[in-house]
């Protein structure tokens, strides 16, 4: 229940102050879109051996302009919830060169695992086993990158909420217990799961939905400090 009132409370501190929580997240949103835009044309065009370098120039330039939006972002949903924060999105930048990377690598490698099983499997013959093992990689993947991000979920409030540096606020961060974790981890999903609702529905319904998971997470850091 608890999970469910951060997620309330993040809908009221978005509609306190829609635009200055809804311009910085359509920026990000629109990176992603360009990097996957990209991606596509590239995968279409048939030039494989672009993709890796478009698929990281694109994941650099997205962290790198990620920072000082996010950190944008978060300043307006903490002002409508009567907090302060800070300018330092240098070191919010710092925890996303950890944590994306981090975050990449694992999904990256259950991926390739299970690809690479898939493909040993296929070769025996066995189509239906080989694409399961080809999903279980790709669900993997996805775990991976949801447990890492939930781990780390508090760390941007660390940094812009209490002056930690980068390592400090991932530290910070990652000892908060398992309790923590796993509402994290409900409310990273639940943001996904709106941003995919709202881009299947219609595609701008995406935008509402895409700062959601770091305002609920807002209002469980201010609960948190103030209990």
């Amino acid at each position: 229940m608890t999970s469910v009132s951060n997620i309330a409370g993040a809908w009221r501190a978005l509609c306190h102050d829609p635009v200055g929580v809804l311009w910085p997240a359509a920026a990000m949103l629109s990176l992603q879109a360009v990097g996957a835009l990209a991606l596509q044309r590239i995968l279409h065009s048939g030039r494989l051996d672009a993709l890796l370098t478009v698929f990281l120039a694109t994941s650099l330039i997205r962290i790198l302009l990620g920072a000082p939006l996010r950190a944008r972002m978060l300043k307006a949903g903490a002002r409508s919830m009567g907090l302060d924060t800070n300018d330092r999105w240098i070191a919010l930048l710092g925890v996303h060169l950890i944590v994306g990377p981090l975050q990449l690598g694992l999904a990256t490698g259950s991926v390739i695992l299970g690809t690479g099983i898939a493909a040993g499997i296929a070769a025996h013959g066995l189509p239906t086993l080989a694409t399961l093992a080809w999903f279980l990689g790709w669900l993997g993947g996805t775990l991976a990158a949801l447990v890492i991000r939930a781990i780390f979920a508090y760390a941007p409030l660390e940094v812009l909420l209490r002056g930690c540096s980068a390592i400090q606020a991932l530290r910070r961060s990652a000892i908060r217990g398992p309790v923590d974790t796993l509402a994290a981890a409900l409310l990273v999903g639940f943001g996904d799961l709106a941003v995919l609702l709202g881009a299947l529905t219609c595609g701008a319904g995406a935008l509402p939905g895409y700062p959601i998971s770091d305002l609920a997470l807002l209002d469980r850091w201010r609960r948190g400090r103030t209990s």
